[in-house]
């Protein structure tokens, strides 16, 4: 087995869903010669809100040996502004404090390590490959994108190869190009310059989707070296959901967060549409599990569902078996594309696929969403609140003539969406440094 380092800030025990992207590779590469040794940060901590990932965690490297991988939890010290964050949030000067510090932090990250509060990856991975000189060949997962600055380094005192993998793009994301100000355009422009020098000592890199791995390649004048690496599903994992009944409530589910450039209110309407019209035949139940974990969401989705609140159920992060039963049991799972984003292929598309469930994709973003849920046969895409309402109401019609929804059973179409599929695009990039 030839051993490679994968730097990836989230893993398991992190429920963050980004930590299964690293996780995939700890399982599988094994398959195709490769012993993944993780570096990542101590996850001791209970993680219900968005902001619990900035508490410190753990006091000692803690280092875990599996059977095909192993794993150095490295502990955690939360900024200054992060630990007086938690004590003193409120306090007017705080606030000023906090918007100084923050400031300070952005202006010197790009070259400073002491601004970077998870800059111990860098120097334990510098003893690791000093003792192990074997070792030749590393991923790095990101965000947090600084990563990057750490993966460079390693690759120009070590003369290791490295991958960089963009689970979301940074220069070139279109999702904070509305961010002005005269800082955040300097800033910006120092950090796109840094991108591309630490980039450069990169052997490939990867993203989620066509249109990530295009205007990234298109940046960093490397368009060749680029690889779709979707997030796909853990087919095993999700036999065990195979034989749950769905709800007896008609239950559409949404699974996630929500952004402000996600216009949620389009289907939301055509729902409260169906919920008045069908109120003395069925019961329309809305679930959103994890949306609690970014409270100005939440907010939003509630005052919009104002007056449907004995359909409407939003919770906290929930352990994944919650969430995946949850949505197996619901006769419709829900999407919502980024206005006027491409590119974006939120993780929870992969779970819909592998438990065979219907998607309604409302508004469609007409790119890739649409294109692997086309593919997949599962995708019901709209552009407009009628047409959502009048699919909507073609499957409750379904529900009240049959009361049976089939979920469709794996495929080809689906496998290769599969996690162990998409590692196998990952091993042979691995094969050609």
């Amino acid at each position: 087995m030839e051993k490679v380092i994968i730097l990836a800030y989230n893993f398991p025990p992190s429920e963050r869903t980004s930590s299964q992207r690293a996780y995939t590779w700890a399982r599988y590469l094994h398959k195709y010669g490769y012993y993944p040794v993780i570096i990542t940060r101590n996850w001791d901590l209970p993680m219900k809100t968005h902001e619990d990932q900035y508490k410190s965690s753990g006091t000692d490297i803690k280092h875990e040996i599996k059977e095909d991988y192993e794993v150095y939890y490295l502990p955690y010290q939360g900024t200054v502004r992060d630990d007086w964050s938690f004590r003193y949030g409120q306090n007017p000067l705080f606030k000023i404090y906090s918007k100084v510090y923050t400031a300070t932090e952005l202006s010197f990250r790009c070259f400073s390590d002491f601004f970077i509060p998870y800059s111990n990856f860098y120097t334990f991975s510098r003893e690791y490959l000093r003792k192990h000189k074997d070792v030749k060949k590393m991923i790095v997962t990101i965000f947090p994108f600084f990563l990057l600055k750490f993966a460079h380094k390693l690759h120009m005192e070590f003369d290791i190869k490295w991958i960089a993998d963009y689970r979301d793009d940074w220069s070139t994301s279109e999702l904070h190009k509305n961010e002005g100000g005269v800082l955040n355009t300097l800033l910006n422009g120092i950090e796109a310059r840094k991108e591309k020098k630490w980039l450069s000592s990169a052997s490939f890199f990867t993203s989620v989707s066509p249109y990530y791995v295009k205007k990234i390649g298109r940046f960093l004048d490397k368009e060749a070296n680029g690889h779709v690496l979707y997030n796909g599903f853990f087919a095993e994992e999700l036999k065990n959901y195979a034989n749950y009944d769905h709800f007896e409530d008609f239950t559409i589910t949404y699974n996630g967060t929500l952004y402000p450039s996600q216009h949620i209110e389009l289907v939301l309407t055509a729902i409260q549409r169906i919920i008045k019209e069908y109120a003395d035949k069925v019961r329309i139940r809305l679930l959103f599990p994890g949306l609690a974990a970014i409270s100005s969401q939440a907010k939003r989705v509630k005052e919009f569902m104002t007056g449907f609140e004995d359909n409407l159920k939003i919770f906290e992060r929930i352990p994944k078996k919650e969430v995946m039963i949850m949505q197996k049991r619901s006769h419709l799972l829900l999407m919502v594309a980024h206005g006027g984003v491409k590119g974006v292929t939120s993780s929870k598309i992969f779970e819909y696929i592998g438990l065979g469930k219907k998607v309604l994709v409302c508004p469609t973003d007409n790119d890739v969403i649409e294109e692997i849920l086309t593919e997949t046969k599962l995708g019901i895409c709209v552009k407009t609140e009628e047409e959502a309402y009048e699919n909507i109401k073609m499957l409750v019609n379904q529900f009240l003539s049959s009361n049976a929804f089939e979920d469709l059973k794996e495929t080809d179409q689906l496998s290769k969406f599969s996690r162990e599929s998409q590692t196998a695009i990952m091993a042979k990039l691995l094969d050609a440094l």
